[in-house]
């Protein structure tokens, strides 16, 4: 059987089932009112006949299915019914009108908090964007003035503009470093309200199913008293005599085919709006952006840093995604060990742990591309490639991840993590090496042993112009004034030489020939 869960996502879903549980409730106060009414005006009979069953036709213009129709056959009957005794008022007045006007009040009571539970969470929601969004703005301030008070310092080594002495450049690096430890802040609030906010739309997922099956649970009773107080209503009206034969058979056929299952079905076919999508806001880094300006070097840092943070987060929801699926198990396999709501909450609890997976997988993903990019290197394929919508506004870049419903709970496969890490990349006028959590570095970029090797032949020779210092294994430390053998040009930027009886490879940016 459909449900309301399944058929009314997303906000828009949940504001159409809202009304359309709203016009059920006025339903069953418009009909109440006018059993009341029919009660008070059995002296008046066919004048007042007349009127509820205008009224009658009315109430159920709003809604829809079989119990509607029903109730629409009721209406059409009223005309032509005769004179009632007093005590068929009595029996509509005490038996349907007070019962069911407190059971339309007992419904409104009980779907408010439903209601409000969702409210809620939406504004949570919308509060949690914001913050999300005011601190992204942050911290691409800050990463504008880290590059901004970088490019002052290093124009003041340079011996460039007015700040050029001692206590410029120092008060300059203590500015910078100051930014640096700023923007790092910035960085890592912003990094901590994404995933808040993520959390905040799986909330309100959450509390949208939940106050879906509720909705749901009121409707059908709903219908169900509804369709007894109908054949009350029938059976009042058998009783009045035979001058009402025709009548009553006509609204016993039409009470026969009432169905509370197709009532659901119809109310899900032409008010539905299907199932929800989710739309998770991604991680956006302002050294993604390469509109952006900012220091290679710099910017090759910040988004090794995003994917070692991003990893860690991968592993962290993958054991919790082990430790719920296990305890899912356990569920399956000892029915009696936990009730059903506490399984549902389980089967929840795997769903946003699988969506919080999603999230960080694909925000991994996006932060690697532009790794890829700043390394001159093809993007990496990603089975969530496609389903990554990327916006624009006047100040900086969106990307929306949209999963189908079918893809949301599928398990990525296993990722080489580490091989995003590597960072070489060209000579360009500086670079830094990336990290890995274990401390070791990748070389793969240069499978030559060039330790204590030297090739048979010099090209030339150049001198060291700028300071460099060595961070693996095959490089040279040069500094300015050294003269350096040249054997070897890359394509990449990077030279083989010899200094001092040591053979490497050194940035062909930091020399010129002699």
């Amino acid at each position: 059987m459909a449900t309301f869960r399944d058929s009314f996502g997303g906000i828009n879903g949940f504001e159409e089932l809202r009304k359309y549980i709203k016009q059920g409730n006025e339903f069953c106060r418009d009909v109440a009112s006018i059993i009341q009414e029919r009660a008070e005006l059995e002296q008046v009979y066919a004048k007042g006949l007349n009127k509820l069953g205008s009224k009658l036709s009315k109430a159920c213009s709003h809604c829809m299915g079989t119990m509607v129709s029903a109730w629409s056959a009721a209406a059409q009957q009223l005309d032509a019914e005769g004179e009632l005794h007093k005590n068929m008022g009595l029996s509509l007045h005490d038996g349907i009108y007070r019962p069911m006007k407190g059971f339309a009040e007992t419904q409104y009571k009980t779907r408010k908090p439903i209601e409000a539970t969702v409210d809620k969470a939406c504004r949570s929601l919308l509060d949690k964007r914001n913050e999300e969004l005011k601190t992204k703005k942050h911290a691409f301030s800050c990463a504008k003035e880290a590059e901004k008070v970088h490019e002052q310092l290093r124009d003041a080594k340079a011996g460039k503009g007015k700040m050029t002495s001692d206590k410029d450049i120092a008060k300059l690096e203590k500015k910078c470093n100051n930014s640096q430890a700023a923007m790092a802040k910035a960085d890592s609030d912003y990094h901590d309200l994404c995933q808040k906010a993520e959390q905040a739309r799986q909330e309100w997922e959450s509390a949208v199913c939940k106050g879906s099956t509720q909705l749901q649970s009121l409707e059908e009773e709903r219908l169900n008293q509804m369709h007894d107080f109908l054949e009350k209503y029938f059976n009042n009206v058998a009783e009045v005599g035979p001058t009402l034969v025709k009548a009553c058979a006509q609204l016993k056929e039409a009470v026969m085919v009432v169905d509370v299952p197709s009532d659901v079905r119809t109310v899900i076919e032409q008010k539905g709006t299907g199932q929800n999508q989710p739309e998770q806001m991604l991680f956006e880094s302002y050294a993604e952006n390469f509109d952006n300006s900012m220091d290679p070097e710099r910017r090759r840092k910040a988004l090794t840093n995003y994917l070692l943070y991003l990893h860690q987060d991968i592993d962290r929801e993958k054991k919790g995604r082990d430790g719920v699926e296990k305890l899912i198990d356990v569920y399956q396999n000892r029915p009696n060990f936990a009730d059903e709501n506490a399984q549902d909450e389980a089967r929840q609890k795997l769903v946003n742990v699988q969506a919080m997976l999603n999230y960080l997988e694909a925000s991994y993903h996006k932060v690697s591309c532009a790794m890829a990019t700043l390394n001159g290197r093809s993007k990496p394929q990603h089975r969530f490639s496609q389903y990554i919508d990327r916006s624009r506004d006047k100040t900086m870049t969106h990307s929306v991840l949209r999963l189908p419903v079918s893809m949301v709970m599928d398990r990525c496969p296993d990722t080489d993590y580490a091989a995003s890490y590597d960072a070489r990349g060209p000579a360009d006028g500086g670079h830094d090496h990336a990290v890995f959590s274990d401390g070791s570095f990748d070389d793969d970029d240069f499978d030559t042993d060039y330790t204590d090797q030297r090739a048979s032949a010099v090209i030339g020779q150049c001198e060291a112009i700028y300071d460099y210092a060595a961070s693996q294994h095959d490089e040279l430390t040069i500094k300015p004034g050294d003269v350096i053998s040249i054997y070897d040009k890359q394509e990449d930027g990077w030279w083989q030489g010899e200094l001092n009886g040591h053979v490497g490879i050194f940035p062909a940016t930091y020399v010129q020939e002699t």
